[in-house]
């Protein structure tokens, strides 16, 4: 760990980024600013070395995007000693040769790094735990100042901590400015996106969670206090584990993770005797360093071995005495006089269940995981069985088992089952019937709903199918006549027939990101933009123009893409470019029912314009 007394503060660090893509680089820049960090852009190559030679830069981060020799940027001839300089590659192009040029910086006392981003809103997540800063000491200064927890965040303790703290909770998380959007489901994983979102959420001002799938309705929160408190504040990977003494490690379930190919830190923990001994305490007698556990631990927990400890255990809680309320009469709530009584009084209770004495409780909440994960021991209390499930309950377990099938559905028989590939007959054995009871408990069946039959028969019968190949000898590997970008956008489609623009544009994007040559994609991508609501009118019509433009110039035309142009252009006022484009659209596809729909459409605005 770096003392927190290197560096210059994180304010004072001037930063630099030179790259050619524009989008991608003032993304960075904003993000970094919003950090605190003096951060410009690079207008080329010789301002880059310029700042250098003047000394007016401390920090140099070079994109990937840039085109040409690396050579050509810092060259070491002209650079010469700056022991304080820093050099930054982010996501170096395929094939580029840096060990020469790192080497050649590395001989003029640079400190080079090399580091993969792969989205440029990763870039606070990934470039300031390699910086040697400290936190101003003026209050208000940075919300990273905290004397508890003072140095650098650990990325994997980070990591860690959100996909923790987002399966103890449901809701939405929406950073408007970049146009991100998270939807957490407790108990499920997190999706690389959501995770992204919540971890940018830190960052923006004003971003709240709204907390739904309860009873008591949605209530909206602001969600950046919460998270600097569980993530950022968390400076060094052994604070983590004091965080983390709610996880249970139950028994069977560790004997269970044995079995899969774990690291020797992590097997030593799971084969001590650990009972109730919080897991601090546990790598302590273990020799284990926390820096090792926080991604074995995490994929775990996403794979559902270990649960999170909604309460303390009854022997950890401390005794206490039994208080005896006092006896009491029950009286009804007066009635007005000419009003009729919505709401009864309920019938009270016999004198053999109440014991003499009269005692009023509230009825304990449902517990969101009873049934689902039947096979991991919960410290909790049960709560009584009703004969009807609660909507949000029913609303939670659809959406997971639907994500479960997105999850399998295409995925080869190994991973359907949750099971490495070669696993012994008793391991898939196992698995079998854990899905079996996972996807056909008392809940589902209790539930008397068509679509959650439906998804938890398509799940049965999908493990059970892949059991059944493997143990015949002859699993299979997947659909792998469909690639991945053809899997997303028929994800994509699906959202937009359910007019969940948000979500498609998300879906197409991916699609379009896996093969960025397709004008289809690009067609529907900004036709999912130009209807977001959840982004600016303005921004969302801009960029969804923009994007149908491309599809339109920049492959052969398509039915859809003709005809979401069409709609653009009628929404605007340009009415006859529309009529001949959406003619256009039926000659090329005349049965598609969007072309007819809006050709009507056109058309009746005509006859109105003409009266």
């Amino acid at each position: 760990m770096r003392s927190n007394e290197k560096g210059p503060e994180l304010g004072q660090l001037r930063t630099l980024i030179l790259g050619d893509d524009r989008g991608r680089v003032e993304a960075m820049v904003q993000l970094l600013a919003r950090a605190g960090l003096q951060v410009r852009r690079a207008g080329s190559a010789d301002e880059a070395l310029r700042a250098w030679e003047t000394q007016s830069c401390d920090l140099l981060l070079v994109d990937g995007s840039l085109r040409g020799e690396l050579s050509v940027v810092l060259p070491s001839r002209r650079l010469g000693a700056r022991p304080t300089a820093r050099v930054i590659l982010l996501d170096p192009q395929a094939g580029a040769d840096l060990s020469a040029w790192l080497g050649e910086l590395r001989a003029c006392s640079l400190q080079p790094a090399v580091v993969k981003l792969g989205s440029p809103y990763r870039v606070l997540e990934e470039v300031l735990p390699l910086l040697d800063w400290r936190v101003p000491d003026a209050d208000g200064a940075a919300p990273l100042d905290d004397p508890e927890t003072s140095g650098d965040p650990d990325p994997d303790a980070v990591n860690f901590v959100v996909g923790l703290w987002a399966r103890r909770h449901s809701g939405v998380v929406q950073v408007s400015s970049q146009g991100l959007l998270a939807t957490i489901y407790e108990g499920d994983p997190i999706d690389p996106e959501s995770r992204r979102a919540l971890i940018l959420a830190m960052w923006e001002g004003g971003v709240t969670f709204a907390a739904g799938f309860t009873p008591y309705g949605s209530a909206r929160i602001p969600i950046a206090p919460i998270l600097w408190d569980t993530i950022l504040r968390l400076q060094r990977p052994e604070l983590v584990l004091r965080r983390l003494d709610h996880v249970l490690v139950e028994r069977g379930a560790a004997a269970r993770a044995l079995e899969l190919p774990v690291s020797d830190s992590l097997r030593r923990l799971l084969e001590m005797p650990r009972a109730h001994t919080p897991l601090r305490e546990a790598c302590e007698r273990a020799g284990i360093s926390p820096r090792e556990l926080a991604g074995p631990l995490s994929a775990l927990i996403t794979t559902g071995f270990f649960m999170l400890r909604p309460a303390p255990a009854a022997a950890e809680s401390p005794a206490r005495a039994p208080v005896e309320a006092p006896p009491t009469r029950p009286t009804t709530p007066p009635v007005n006089v000419g009003t009729r009584q919505l709401n009864p009084p309920a019938r009270p209770a016999p004198p053999h269940e109440l014991d003499g004495k009269t005692s009023f409780a509230a009825t304990p909440r449902p517990q969101a995981r009873s049934g689902y994960f039947d096979d991991i021991s919960v410290h909790s209390v049960e709560a009584p069985r009703r004969a009807t499930v609660d909507p949000s309950h029913l609303a939670l377990l659809l959406g997971r088992l639907q994500k479960e099938w997105e999850r399998i559905e295409r995925a080869d028989d190994w991973t359907a089952l949750g099971v490495p590939k070669g696993s012994s007959p008793e391991l898939v054995s196992r698995a079998l019937e854990r899905l079996e009871r996972r996807y056909d408990d008392e809940t589902v069946r209790e539930a008397q709903n068509a679509m959650l039959s439906e998804i938890s028969e398509k799940l049965l019968a999908r493990v059970r199918e892949a059991s059944k190949n493997i143990r015949a000898g002859r699993p299979s590997g997947g659909v792998l006549a469909v690639p991945p970008h053809q899997t997303s956008f028929e994800q994509g489609l699906r959202a937009l027939s359910a007019k969940d623009f948000h979500t498609a544009a998300r879906w197409f994007h991916v699609a379009r990101e896996q093969e960025p040559n397709s004008s289809l994609y690009a067609g529907y991508l900004g036709w999912a933009i130009w209807n977001n609501p959840q982004l600016d009118l303005r921004r969302r019509h801009a960029k969804g123009r923009e994007l149908l433009d491309l599809a339109d110039v920049s492959g052969d035309p398509v039915a859809a893409t003709q005809t979401f142009l069409a709609a653009v252009e009628a929404d605007s006022g340009e009415h006859e470019q529309a009529v001949a484009r959406v003619a256009r659209a039926l000659r090329l596809d005349p049965e598609f029912g969007l072309a007819k729909a809006l050709q009507r459409r056109l058309r009746d605005r005509r006859v109105v314009d003409e009266d």
